[in-house]
């Protein structure tokens, strides 16, 4: 790694308290949410497409939620919601990115497939395989310094 190589500027906000609060105050959030820890995410997301739809006044440009499950199953109830945001979502100011982190764990011919096929889904259908969300599904776990270092290449203007 480059020795001189500049790092993304951070905020970071929590565990504390309610560390989902105040998203609006910056141009680009990214909310990161765990299993059933999705549930205050959810409420933010829609929150988020209502604003926009009604022209509400708010600093918010872009949202990027990354959300970390073990199965697939466990992240079924909220593909609802995350449909409706997609659907209203006009502006495409939300960026959901859902990572399955038990299949990199038996990485086998299987798994790899399904890799492989959810990969191509997405390019030709720009929809996800498993959940016919625009979202992007990965396996594995997130990769937050590559992902946050990108952040800083695609909204070079903002600044904490």
């Amino acid at each position: 790694m480059n020795d001189h190589a500049v790092s993304p500027q951070l905020y970071l906000d929590g565990p504390f308290g309610e560390g989902h609060q105040e998203w609006t105050d910056y141009e680009v959030s990214v909310l990161v949410g765990a299993g059933i820890g999705v549930t205050p995410f959810a409420s933010i997301l829609k929150d988020l497409v209502f604003k926009s739809s009604v022209k509400s006044k708010f600093n918010c440009k872009k949202v990027y939620f990354i959300w970390v499950t073990r199965t697939q199953r466990q992240f079924e109830w909220v593909s609802d919601i995350i449909r409706e945001v997609e659907d209203l979502d006009a502006q495409e100011l939300v960026s959901v990115h859902i990572y399955i982190t038990q299949l990199a764990e038996k990485f086998d011919l299987r798994t790899t497939m399904l890799y492989v096929c959810e990969r191509h889904f997405q390019k030709v259908w720009n929809r996800s395989l498993f959940t016919g969300l625009r979202s992007v599904t990965h396996f594995g776990r997130p990769p937050f310094l590559a992902f946050l270092s990108s952040l800083q290449e695609v909204h070079p203007e903002v600044r904490s």
